[in-house]
């Protein structure tokens, strides 16, 4: 057999076991003590515990060993060998290695969350429950005994370190008081970064008997302390349960705490949740509206690039066009000025040109009237009408209007004319006027002239 010393670790005495490598001391205790080795054949990391026979007693250790390998729970490292037949003998387990509960207050450089800290012990809790039902209790929890392996999107793994027989004369009902105790001390630790008070368990009351632990000064500490939140309720909690015997009792007195906490956790995670989901499709509907706009820059980018030649030879274009339509609105204006009137996009040069103003005729001479004709035409024939002519049309500008004032002077010129005319060709001894019945009720140059009155019929 094989045998390779290991010089660099003191092994107390022991230099190896068949193929086993040493790789350092991890604890004292019972034997020769705990070490981290490799087993042969490239197998793996494992806590070893050496027996020596002379030191220990070698068949309790193997009956221990037995009932430990018969545990299956993740929080307790199973037992991978059993070595009895060497000299030493050994037992080896499975080597967790991680960061303990007392290296992570540390880290943290005080305590953990309450929805994280009770996790963790539940958690502890349910492995010592596995054990106590196969005969075993650990005996010696600490805050190094419990070791955290970080694992993606799930709570941290907690594994239970250290086990190993009971000490000779700690009996199995006092370890699971120590181990019931030491649950709630670790919590303490866990909610409030300090130690909490330790407290030995007490005697059975008969040999055998389950031995009662109480967590009354566990709240009272936290009260002392002044500190509030949900240690508070957690450690009133195990004080309300008051004599505890086994470990489902602890258990069953934080579960109510635990899913309030997980409860109120959930909550506020769903509406943060909420809020952020929100945010994020927000983020997704700019993000496509930046793509839709990156593609619209590059269409524009690809089109200006396409149309350049284009482009410039329209620019000298408008250049020119935007003269020439400036040159034509300065000989719009010009011209009206010269027509006296404004000349309007689309009418053409003639309509611009001034009306041309004609000379009224003159009005025909009424024919002569015999004296006993004109009896006779008075008292047979309505009187004769001369109507006047039309009044010009409203003058468009300056020049107009001086037109139209000139053929109204002249209508109204003519008018008085014809009629004084009517009045010199009166018959000789007769007074018979003569009706213009185009003065009647008409205006002339603004005025209204009423007819000459009539003379009385003449007798015969």
């Amino acid at each position: 057999m094989s045998r390779t010393v290991a010089t660099s670790i003191d092994m107390a005495g022991v230099s190896s076991i068949g193929d086993v490598e040493f790789i350092e001391r991890i604890g004292v205790g019972i034997g020769s003590g705990r070490f981290r080795a490799r087993l042969g054949g490239g197998g793996p990391v494992v806590s070893l515990l050496l027996a020596e026979a002379e030191k220990f007693d070698k068949q309790g250790l193997m009956d221990w060993a037995r009932r430990m390998k018969r545990v299956d729970h993740p929080g307790v490292p199973g037992v991978i060998q059993i070595e009895d037949a060497l000299e030493p003998g050994f037992v080896a387990q499975r080597y967790v290695d991680g960061e303990t509960l007392e290296q992570r207050v540390e880290r943290l450089g005080g305590p953990l969350a309450a929805v994280d800290g009770l996790p963790l012990l539940l958690q502890a809790a349910a492995a010592l429950r596995a054990a106590h039902r196969n005969g075993l209790a650990h005996g010696a929890l600490a805050p190094r005994s419990l070791v955290l392996e970080v694992r993606d999107g799930a709570m941290d793994a907690v594994r239970l370190v250290g086990w190993r027989p009971l000490a000779p004369g700690l009996t199995q009902e006092r370890a699971v008081a120590r181990d019931l105790r030491a649950l709630g001390e670790l919590l303490y630790l866990a909610l409030a970064g300090v130690p909490a008070p330790s407290r030995q368990a007490g005697e059975p009351p008969e040999p055998g008997a389950a031995v009662p632990v109480e967590f009354g000064d566990l709240p009272e500490a936290w009260g002392r302390s002044g500190r509030s939140g949900a240690g508070r309720g957690i450690f009133g909690a195990l004080a309300a349960a008051r004599r505890m015997t086994t470990v489902d009792a602890f258990v069953d007195a934080l579960l109510p705490e635990f899913s309030r906490l997980t409860g109120d956790a959930l909550a506020e995670v769903a509406y943060e949740l909420s809020a952020d989901r929100e945010f994020k499709a927000e983020v997704e509907r700019q993000r496509d509206r930046q793509r839709e706009l990156d593609s619209k820059l590059r269409f524009i980018r690809d089109w200006l690039r396409d149309n350049a030649p284009a482009i410039e030879v329209v620019d000298d274009r408008v250049a020119g066009l935007e003269a020439q339509e400036r040159s034509l609105r300065n000989l719009q204006v010009e011209l009206a000025m010269l027509l006296d009137r404004p000349v309007r996009p689309g009418e053409s040069l003639a309509s611009t040109a001034r009306p041309e103003v004609r000379a009224p005729e003159p009005m025909a001479a009424p024919p002569a009237v015999d004296e006993d004709d004109e009896d006779e035409a008075d008292d047979a024939a309505p009187p004769t009408t001369v109507e006047a002519p039309p009044p010009p049309a409203a003058p468009a500008s300056g020049m107009g209007r001086m037109l139209a004032v000139a053929l109204a002077a002249a209508a109204v010129a003519g008018v008085r004319g014809l009629a004084g005319g009517c009045a010199r060709r009166r018959p000789r001894g007769r007074s018979a006027p003569v009706r213009v019945a185009a003065l009647r009720g008409r205006r002339v140059d603004g005025l209204r002239r009423a007819p000459p009155p009539r003379p009385p019929p003449r007798r015969r």
